[in-house]
């Protein structure tokens, strides 16, 4: 955080005790120092929105704007130039994480609007605030002109949420579509090629909290499928501090189906999105795990989408590898979850088809809180390529919790 104390330092303290910067000044050398995608804006915002306790999050991809809304608990909200060009010496985190998001949007030229609940006029940024009239609103809003084409931006916003907010504990609608659960991550959750059978929750008194978004404890309806339902998980535990999904990687085939060897990761969050990610120190496999787990604490770069490799962060991986090698010794690969698929080659493609995006929870052993079952026979047919399948995932299931006993 050097660059913002050189600001610091070159900023001037009014008689409130409040830091004042150039905006010019500022902006120009944030430029420097941005996101590592410049649709990170976004998250800037979830993370607002989730820090001052909303209950839920609104983002609206429009042709010709973005606008985002939400309803903070009731408090005193911030003067927007006044927040935009200042630096308190204590800041509320939530306003933090708001000013990072408009100063990347300014930095990338957007012209933006932005308004608090309640209040009889917002703000209009054009390289400089200008003061809107307006009726007051019951949300804060946030509505955003891109400097690209509509398409291209929309696109890079759903694909930057989709990947980096899907465990964001608020309900988080993109045009009135949920996208959480940790059942939604994107490498390890349901996909055409991936396929949770095994989850768990865990919590660990030396590690910080993780709220997990509402989704993970919901069913989720599949009408028409092989398999209808995605039951709930249940919830026994209070707090959480890990979870973790076992999947299985694949894709069907013309002559049956090709694996897909995938790394096992840590997905680190902070206020509702993920910040970090990296692989475990384990071979990759058909059969990988993941662990979710909070950042609380630990220092950021700049960025602040970049954990500092110290000690810290060291210590609490292992850590979550050493709790994910306690619950994942509990997984089994499922049999005679569903409906075995007709035999006849004339069905493969339909079945392929539909079997894709599938899943069912089941119960596990007692240390077994939370399960996700794929619908892996969905994709097998005929009880040869499906012997093979399950004979494989054994072996890979057992590799790696052989892999994770010897890194705990």
């Amino acid at each position: 955080m050097q660059e913002i104390d050189q600001l610091i330092e070159e900023a001037q303290l009014d008689s409130s005790g409040v830091f004042s910067l150039d905006p010019e000044k500022a902006l120009e050398k944030l430029a420097t120092y941005q996101f590592p995608d410049p649709s990170f804006w976004v998250l800037k915002i979830v993370q607002a929105a989730v820090v001052a306790g909303v209950a839920g999050i609104s983002v609206r991809l429009l042709r010709r704007y973005t606008l985002i809304e939400f309803q903070p608990e009731e408090q005193e909200f911030p003067d927007l130039p006044v927040l935009f060009g200042r630096i308190p010496r204590e800041q509320n985190r939530a306003w933090q994480h708001l000013k990072r998001g408009l100063w990347s949007l300014a930095v990338q030229n957007c012209t933006f609007e932005c308004g608090w609940p309640g209040q009889p006029r917002s703000w209009t940024y054009r390289n400089q605030w200008s003061e809107e009239a307006g009726p007051a609103g019951p949300n804060f809003f946030l509505k955003i002109s891109p400097n690209d084409t509509s398409a291209r931006w929309n696109a890079e916003l759903l694909q930057v949420l989709t990947s980096r907010a899907f465990l964001c504990p608020v309900p988080l609608l993109v045009d009135g579509r949920p996208i959480q659960g940790l059942q939604r991550c994107p490498q390890h959750g349901l996909s055409p090629t991936a396929f949770p059978f095994y989850s768990d929750l865990n919590d660990d008194p030396d590690l910080a909290e993780l709220p997990l978004p509402e989704s993970t404890f919901q069913s989720v309806s599949q009408p028409g499928a092989l398999v209808p339902r995605v039951h709930s998980v249940p919830r026994v535990w209070g707090r959480i501090s890990l979870a973790c999904l076992v999947s299985a990687h694949f894709r069907a085939t013309a002559t049956g189906w090709k694996p897909l060897p995938t790394p096992s990761m840590i997905y680190w969050i902070s206020d509702g999105v993920v910040v970090d990610r990296e692989e475990m120190d384990l071979t990759p496999g058909i059969v990988s795990c993941s662990a979710y787990i909070s950042a609380s604490g630990l220092p950021l770069d700049l960025s602040s989408f970049r954990l500092i490799l110290r000690g810290p962060r060291a210590a609490r991986a292992r850590a979550a590898v050493k709790l994910t090698q306690l619950l994942v010794r509990h997984a089994q690969v499922p049999r005679g979850v569903m409906e075995e698929p007709a035999q006849s080659s004339s069905n493969r493609a339909p079945l392929v088809a539909l079997g894709s995006g599938l899943a069912l929870t089941a119960w596990m052993p007692p240390l077994g809180v939370c399960m996700l079952v794929g619908s892996l026979g969905a994709l097998i047919w005929g009880s040869g390529q499906s012997d093979q399948l399950l004979a494989h995932l054994d072996r890979d299931l057992a590799r790696l919790k052989d892999l994770l006993k010897r890194r705990s």
